[in-house]
């Protein structure tokens, strides 16, 4: 349904842009852009010069419903709104809550200087537009008890916001002992399903929650870059975060509340937090210099690559903590534990069972100090033989010591990213020259994954079993080596790419005889 919305938006505003609706240029035509919407019907456009607008009617600009398209020129970079506004005066980018849908465009505008108590860029209430490609900046909100969305604020929103840049936005509170914060520096929504791709979202401030929150909805966040001091935080809602990048100081992803989070395909530093009965899927995720912390809730981690942290990977720190790894990957943590589990107190026991991973040290690295641990099958511990290990090193931006009492100062870390890739004699992708190269090894990770996970887009030869770690499963996995070169033809029925059709490929067939796609198991 959403997917549809966007889809007739973005072909309601082809079919303007082609002339079937009038084109209202500001300043040429209208002094103001709240004055050229307001001439507008369904199927405009306004049309917005190069330049900087501020005071009236270019500041808390109201689309009043209308289907209609507001764009720049020449881009945000050059077609500036300046709010100028105050904690005593204040004033935001643009309003929609009049109902609006995808039809109603924001595009290619940069907002500054916004200030309110919610949405200090744009407010959206009740409505679903499309912002595309803008820049929204240095907007604050602040209120006696809560600020929320200082970029944009969405509720019971379905917007599409797409290709947009939001950076250096604030949200606080006048008291900070108030129950409810300063919530989602970049992007506050809540009761709908927003959608948010191809964005970056940087140093944005908050007193509490990330840079995006997420409360009792159902939003889709994909393609994201986050960088600062905090990622999302989800609560109570179905989010669905893919395909990321966040790399952020405090931590990368909350989730609590009863949040159900779906977690897949992204790269994160600043770990993952999850408390307060919330249940988050990862999935083919890497997470480096930082953990993964469970408290009363539970998890599954599936195909995914823990490294590089100063201590633990995964914590279980309470009782009430669940979770179930598989396919995956921990190595080279910053202790001699690689997973921890305690127990906060004695009504309930944490469980942490694991299946088919390398883990570092083995069992004797999940350091169990009250719970359970279940050790399953298929688990080694063998150096996965990654591409390029992540590395900590010095930052040249150390302060230098102080001589005060108490120290402070001197010399500080930073995390360098590694590539994840399994090496393979067969065959591994480079993410440097964007191609496939053959290495000296072969990682004991390729084919060892859970026979019964399907192999999902590995190419051939996959030898029929999926690999561990992130990259399984997708069209980057290594491929399988079979201590003779790589077959250059398929043959009908080698399943497992190894140039013959033998027993081996009968037996993944048995394996898999029924299964669905769809859900991997027998009908």
């Amino acid at each position: 349904m959403n997917r549809a919305i966007i889809q007739c938006g973005l072909v309601w505003a082809l079919l303007a842009g082609t002339g079937l609706g009038e084109t209202r240029q500001v300043p040429t035509d209208y002094t103001t852009i709240q004055a050229a919407i307001d001439a507008c019907a369904n199927g405009d456009v306004v049309l917005v010069a190069r330049g900087t607008y501020r005071g009236e009617g270019n500041r808390d600009i109201d689309f009043k419903g209308r289907g209609i398209i507001v764009r720049s020129e020449a881009g945000p970079e050059s077609c500036i709104i300046d709010c100028n506004g105050t904690r005593e005066d204040h004033h935001r980018g643009f309003l929609l809550c009049s109902g609006e849908t995808a039809a109603s465009i924001l595009q290619g505008i940069s907002i500054r200087n916004g200030y309110s108590d919610k949405g200090g860029g744009v407010f959206c209430d009740g409505s679903s537009p499309t912002i595309l490609n803008c820049i929204i900046t240095h907007c604050t909100v602040y209120g006696g008890s809560s600020g929320w969305g200082a970029g944009v604020y969405c509720y019971e929103s379905h917007a599409l916001i797409r290709n947009c840049i939001l950076s250096e936005n604030v949200a606080q509170t006048a008291n900070l002992l108030a129950p409810v914060t300063g919530l989602g520096g970049g992007i506050y929504c809540a009761k709908g399903g927003v959608t948010i791709v191809d964005c970056v979202l940087r140093d944005n401030e908050e007193d509490w929650s990330g840079a995006i929150h997420c409360a009792q909805g159902s939003p889709k966040i994909h393609g994201c870059t986050m960088l600062g001091e905090k990622g999302v935080f989800c609560s109570g809602s179905n989010a669905q975060i893919d395909d990321c990048s966040i790399m952020c100081r405090a931590y990368g992803i909350i989730c609590e509340g009863n949040d159900a989070a779906i977690i897949e395909a992204c790269v994160i530093r600043g770990g993952i937090r999850s408390d307060k009965e919330s249940s988050p899927a990862i999935r083919r995720c890497i997470m480096t210099g930082s953990q993964i912390s469970l408290y009363a809730s539970s998890a599954t981690i599936d195909n995914c690559t823990v490294t590089g942290n100063a201590g633990p990977g995964l914590v279980l720190y309470s009782s009430q903590a669940r979770c179930t790894i598989g396919n995956s990957i921990f190595w080279n943590n910053g202790s001699a534990c690689q997973i921890r589990i305690y127990k906060s107190n004695t009504l309930y026991t944490p469980v942490c069972s694991i299946s088919h991973s390398n883990i570092q040290g083995s069992r004797d690295a999940v350091c169990v100090d009250q719970g359970v641990l279940e050790w399953g099958p298929g688990n080694i511990d063998v150096d996965p033989c990654f591409a390029d290990s992540g590395r900590w090193e010095p930052d040249p931006n150390s302060p230098p010591p102080s001589n005060r009492k108490g120290g402070g100062g001197g010399q500080r870390f930073i995390w360098i990213n590694g590539d994840y890739h399994l090496k393979s004699q067969a065959g591994r992708w480079d993410l440097v020259s964007e191609n496939w190269v053959k290495d000296d090894v072969t990682s004991p990770c390729i084919d060892a994954g859970d026979p019964n996970s399907p192999v999902g887009d590995e190419p051939f030869p996959n030898g029929g079993r999926i690999n561990m770690g992130a990259y399984g499963g997708t069209a980057e996995a290594s491929k399988s080596y079979f201590g003779e070169p790589v077959c250059e033809t398929m043959i009908p029925g080698d399943i497992n790419g190894d140039c013959k059709v033998d027993f081996k490929d009968l037996a993944i067939l048995a394996q898999h005889w029924l299964n669905s796609s769809d859900t991997g198991s027998s009908e």
